[in-house]
């Protein structure tokens, strides 16, 4: 019925166009369906009627295509962790959990707090006793940039191992996930050259039957060797991995470590060791390629103490970090301050900040202390440290370039006391920052 209605219209006007009505072209639907449209295929309409009209007419010219947009800014860096899941409510007979997140402070680690998605890998519920039932593997391989990834990433690649033979095969794949990279940024400026870093030693030992491994198993031990005698003593461990065994059965496999020095690069700055564990399937007494499940990298330490001027951004995570940059007096980039396990950070020499200052998410930090700083050329935020309640910022009289306004923000520090944080912002200079003080409930006097 609408085509008719449609042709209809199409005949009153190809009548009216003509200066004639005629009754092909009156109110009788049923004579308008008489009207024809012809294609040629070029774009061109020709309408004939009965009453011996004839209207042509053609499409329009395409319109001017758009300009291109605004290149969109660099992403941040996926990463990927595995770890064994228990038996429990996310896996019945357990598995392996797949951890996904965005890199947001750069550290090279994806930390719990980065963790965006989880997806669980499951073994097989335990069946009655028989033959070996299959297992389940997960292999991990580099993603080319492509349809999938634009930048490259990481192909998550999981099935049954249905030959048995302890590697997922290209027949045994069941489902992949597709973890991509962030666009590439621009090369930052070199840094300057520091002196040697401290030598990372590796203990291994013999675990017990106990709380971290059931079955018993390996404890390696990592850490670096400050006083260079060549051990790793008690007080130098800094991490300890667990390799266990797997339960007792009839003729298990021996799970097996393997370490290799590990090249300075994507997963060690500084270079390090690659600890690779996994399953003797073969029983042969040695880990090879194809028997490896998890690999851990511990990484040597960064070069030592830097003086003077440090071109570019700087990240502090720990005390070494602290110890490091205690003899500079001017970063050009931003200063970042992350450092959930100390009380108390000491810059006394730092005078000029050229990007944001931003101190977050230091639960345990007490005091914060840069006396010599006077200039903090970006933003300056100091946010979410639980146990803050002393801060010395005596000389800081600009926050911004010196022609435009800059912005401090002192949020959530539960224990920091406002009149602490009045006392920075009443010694700046102008222009004056636009500032945000909120959650900052510290109780007490300031002298």
């Amino acid at each position: 019925m609408r085509m008719v209605r449609a042709l209809h219209r199409l005949c009153l006007a190809a009548c009216l166009l003509s200066g004639v009505f005629v009754s092909g072209c009156d109110n009788d639907t049923a004579g308008a369906v008489n009207c024809t449209v012809v294609d040629d295929g070029a774009g061109v309409y020709t309408m004939n009627c009965p009453n011996g009209t004839r209207v042509s007419w053609e499409d329009g010219e395409d319109g001017q295509a758009g300009g291109d947009g605004q290149a969109g800014e660099d992403g941040l860096r996926a990463l990927v962790t595995l770890e064994a899941e228990p038996a429990g409510s996310n896996c019945t007979s357990g598995g392996t959990a797949v951890h996904v997140g965005l890199d947001t402070d750069a550290n090279g680690e994806l930390d719990a707090s980065e963790v965006m998605t989880t997806q669980y890998v499951c073994s097989g519920a335990t069946g009655e006793a028989g033959s070996d039932g299959e297992q389940t593997l997960v292999r991990l391989d580099v993603e080319p940039a492509g349809t999938h990834c634009v930048d490259g990433g990481t192909a998550v690649n999981a099935g049954v191992d249905t030959d048995g033979n302890g590697t997922l095969e290209v027949g045994e794949v069941t489902s992949t996930t597709y973890i991509c990279n962030g666009s590439t940024g621009n090369d930052g400026n070199d840094g300057n050259d520091g002196n040697d870093g401290s030598t990372t030693l590796f203990r291994m030992e013999a675990e017990p039957a106990g709380t971290h491994c059931v079955e018993g198993g390996t404890a390696v031990h990592a850490g670096v060797d400050a006083d260079e005698s060549g051990a790793l003593e008690a007080g130098e461990e800094t991490t300890t991995t667990y390799v266990c065994d797997g339960a007792v059965g009839s003729a298990g496999d021996t799970t097996l470590v393997r370490l290799e020095a590990e090249p300075a690069g994507t997963n060690c700055a500084e270079g390090g060791t690659a600890v690779h564990a996994g399953v003797d399937a073969d029983r042969s007494g040695v880990l090879e390629s194809g028997e490896e499940t998890t690999t851990t990298y511990v990484c040597d330490g960064s070069s030592s103490d830097l003086t003077g001027v440090v071109e570019g951004n700087v990240t502090i995570y720990n005390a070494a970090d602290v110890q490091r940059y205690a003899a500079v007096s001017e970063i050009t980039g931003d200063l970042e301050i992350i450092v959930p396990g100390l009380s108390a950070v000491a810059l006394p020499v730092l005078q000029r900040i050229g990007g944001r200052l931003l101190v977050a998410e230091s639960d345990e930090l007490t005091t914060l202390s840069m006396p010599a700083l006077h200039t903090v050329s970006g933003t300056f935020h100091i946010r979410w440290n639980l146990s803050l309640d002393a801060l010395d910022f005596s000389v800081l009289n600009l926050i911004g370039d010196g022609s435009n306004a800059g912005t401090l923000e002192v949020i959530n520090n539960e224990a920091l006391r406002q009149c602490l944080v009045d006392e920075i912002f009443n010694a700046l200079g102008t222009p004056a920052p636009t500032t945000t003080f909120v959650g900052n409930n510290g109780v007490g006097t300031c002298a």
